[in-house]
């Protein structure tokens, strides 16, 4: 899965929860992969993309701007591998 830092989703609960609802069942050796993606935007004032650090939506090349989210919000299931018994 793919977790943005924006997205309001803790990986650790959902791991819980997803080991929660998978033991004693046919599915309990599955693994949960989590790639945690940082907020990535891009400046409306110098169009310069760039990542957002610390929560702070100022751009660094030309100070304070309105900074358009690109990425950090997804909660996507980017991979998904079945094997057959």
């Amino acid at each position: 899965m793919r977790i943005g830092a924006l997205s309001s989703v803790n990986p650790e609960a959902l791991r819980f929860g997803f080991t929660a609802l998978t033991q004693d069942t046919p599915l309990a050796q599955t693994e949960l992969a989590i790639e945690m993606v940082p907020v990535q935007g891009r400046c409306r004032n110098c169009e310069r993309e760039l990542e957002v650090r610390d929560l702070v939506f100022a751009c660094p090349f030309c100070g304070p701007g309105q900074i358009a989210v690109a990425h950090g919000e997804e909660l996507d299931i980017n991979d998904l591998e079945v094997a057959e018994e």
